[in-house]
């Protein structure tokens, strides 16, 4: 969690790696906690996380789709962002964050 506030994406993505290379595993909360840290406009990086997670079949939630929305968004993807809204809508129960989140995406 500290990496992610502290908006050390790269940290956190060489942790995750390195925790992955050694074969353990990994939990929704690891992946959650790293595609946090690339919210801030790491949009590439988030959306390999948000996919791995979903091919693992990790239980997913509006707070790791809001992240990977929100990294879309400061990076000016807003096209993909409206496509994780759309499964977001398709597989969840979105939230007020989420699609604030995903209104803010927008308006960039």
């Amino acid at each position: 969690h500290s990496l992610a506030r502290a908006g050390q994406w790269t940290r956190a993505l060489q942790l995750f790696g390195q925790v992955k290379e050694s074969e353990i595993s990994l939990d929704a909360h690891a992946y959650g906690t790293t595609l946090s840290a690339c919210r801030r406009g790491q949009w590439r990086p988030a959306l390999v996380l948000l996919f791995q997670m979903l091919d693992s079949r990790l239980h997913w939630d509006c707070t790791v789709c809001s992240a990977a929305i929100g990294a879309c968004g400061l990076a000016q993807q807003w096209s993909m962002a409206l496509r994780l809204l759309g499964l977001a809508l398709a597989k969840l129960s979105p939230n007020v964050a989420l699609c604030s989140t995903a209104l803010s995406a927008c308006e960039r």
